[in-house]
């Protein structure tokens, strides 16, 4: 197939794109510029032609069967199906293409046979969630303190890739706190984050954990220089002027995949491991523990389904840490070296600080005795005396035993001569 780029550059200077693109995020526009790009070529088409062939077409009234439109999105199913795509793919580029009609008000493509089944394009494959063995394996194999920083980030935070890649310096310091873990009963460093979604502008708050804050900080001390607080937190270069982009990203995971032999087998078939796997270990890990609904899609930056609940849940940011908290073992990645699961420590806990209450109680309850302090004392005094006495006679055994040992020897010897 040519190459998209030339395209691709032509419909970025569109102003039928351009106006249909306003609003949107900079990585959602990629997307659809991307999508429609293809299309145009697979078609050979720019936009406005498109737009002027089907205004032009709708007023004559042509029947659906000479429609371009309808040409135009059978051809692309060809593509896909020549590409091996998989299904939710082709479905997913024709609905932007649809939108960037219907949004000029001009009729949309409506398929045609809908009860026809089309042949040819795959279904999606499934994929298995990350476990924490998996993120440990991955880790293992970062070759920089980056990459590492990154993963732990969005696997404490469950923030999209674009949310993270969006930090400041400044933000991540501002966030810092010490706190009080019941959980392991010292005080740890965690980061609170409150921004707002780059893809949806939906106002959230999350948090990083102990381990992913590590790791931020030796990522800044040993990989970056002259750190000023408005720099992006993870950035392209050493100096941290540059943001580090998400295709950069896209490709030191696919890196990863290949390195460790989690390549998918098949064109169009998701990778084991991508950053949308680790936004969804954060909230797997969090249903399986039961965090309440509210508390952790705040977190992940979705707006509730129940339009009721959403109106009533206000998030407190207090609060939120307290309940990170009580479930901040589930999405820790590094290993645990005790057997006892966190509840089983609070009992022992709990259990412990019964039995030292019930000690403070017998101290307190008995009575101090002078009289028999200093008949302990006697005793004490005269059993140390008895036991060198002991001693003393012990030694002196000894060396009448070698002495006795001496003189038989010498008669040995004078019964021998004689």
């Amino acid at each position: 197939m040519v190459a998209l780029k030339p395209t691709l550059d032509k419909i970025k200077d569109s102003e039928v794109v351009n106006q249909w693109l306003k609003d949107l995020s900079h990585y959602s526009k990629l997307n659809y510029q991307e999508a429609l790009a293809e299309f145009c070529l697979v078609n050979g088409v720019i936009p406005k032609e498109m737009l002027n062939i089907i205004y032009s077409e709708e007023e004559k009234r042509l029947p659906a069967w000479e429609r371009s439109i309808n040409n135009w999105f059978e051809n692309y199913d060809e593509h896909c199906k020549k590409l091996k795509r998989a299904k939710n793919t082709r479905n997913i580029r024709r609905t932007i293409v649809n939108a960037f009609i219907g949004f000029h008000g001009l009729p949309q493509y409506r398929p045609r046979g809908t009860r026809r089944k089309i042949e040819g394009l795959k279904e999606p494959n499934s994929r298995e969630n990350l476990t924490k063995d998996d993120i440990n394996t991955l880790l293992e194999v970062c070759k920089s303190f980056k990459l590492r920083a990154i993963i732990l980030a969005q696997c404490s935070s469950g923030l999209a890739i674009s949310d993270a890649l969006g930090l400041t310096v400044k933000e991540f310091f501002n966030g810092l706190t010490e706190i009080y873990d019941e959980n392991t009963d010292e005080k740890i460093r965690i980061c609170k984050l409150s921004l707002e979604r780059i893809k949806t502008g939906v106002k959230f708050t999350t948090f990083l954990n102990e381990e992913a804050v590590e790791s931020i900080e030796k990522y800044l001390t040993f990989e970056r220089t002259n750190t000023t607080p408005e720099q992006p937190l993870f950035s392209s270069y050493k100096n941290g002027e540059t943001p580090i982009t998400p295709i950069a990203i896209q490709d030191a995971y696919r890196n990863l995949n290949d390195y460790l032999g989690w390549e998918h087998k098949e064109k169009g078939e998701f990778r084991k491991f991508t950053s949308h796997m680790l936004r969804k270990f954060f909230n797997t890990q969090l249903i399986n523990a039961g965090m309440p609904e509210e508390i952790r899609e705040h977190m992940m930056g979705h707006k509730l389904k129940d339009k009721v609940r959403e109106a009533y849940f206000l998030a407190d940011p207090d609060e939120l840490m307290k309940t990170y908290l009580r479930y901040i073992e589930h999405i820790t990645i590094k290993e645990n070296n005790s057997s006892v699961s966190i509840d089983e420590f609070r009992q022992l806990k709990s259990e412990n600080r019964d039995l030292q209450e019930q000690i403070t109680e017998v101290i307190d309850q008995i009575t101090p005795d002078e009289d028999l302090f200093e008949e302990n004392r006697k005793l004490s005094e005269a059993l140390n005396g008895v036991m060198y006495d002991n001693e003393l006679y012990q030694n002196q055994m000894g060396e009448m035993k070698v002495l006795l040992q001496n003189m038989q020897s010498e008669l040995e010897e004078l019964k021998n001569k004689a």
